[in-house]
Formats: C-alpha cells, structure tokens, sequence
C-alpha cells in the first residue's frame, strides 16, 4: 500500500470511527451504561461495520444481544 492510500485508509478509519459514535448515541445507548460499541474500517470492501452488544438484566437472567450493522447504510 502506498503512502497515499494508507492516508486515505486513515481517513476513512477515522470516518468510521465517529459514524460508530453517532450510531451508538443515536440508538439512544450512552457510554458507560450496560451497551458497547466496536468499529471497524475494511479496506477490503470499503466499509464500516460496527458492533453493537447491549446487556438486559431481568430477575432471572442476563440477557446479550449483539448485532452488526454498516455504519454509513443503516
């Protein structure tokens, strides 16, 4: 990869990284709380999956879903 496709990459990881934030706050989750996020920037097939994981806590059970999503075509 040259130099000006790794700076690009870099752009575009770094795109993908806010767009993950705004899906995160936008799905009404908030930093700290029983849900988290991870990113990821493909190169590849140019894309930004983010996975969402949200932990639900009953009297009997502890619930995990985790879902991926593209960031950019939700």
């Amino acid at each position: 990869m040259d130099e000006q496709a790794k700076a690009a990459s870099l752009v575009a990881q770094g795109k993908c990284s806010e767009q993950a934030r705004k899906m995160f706050v936008s799905l009404g989750y908030r930093e700290g709380g029983m849900a988290a996020y991870e990113n990821h920037f493909s190169t590849k097939l140019n894309k930004c999956m983010v996975l969402f994981e949200n932990q639900t806590v009953s009297e009997q059970a502890v619930f995990t879903f985790k879902y991926v999503m593209d960031a950019f075509e939700n």
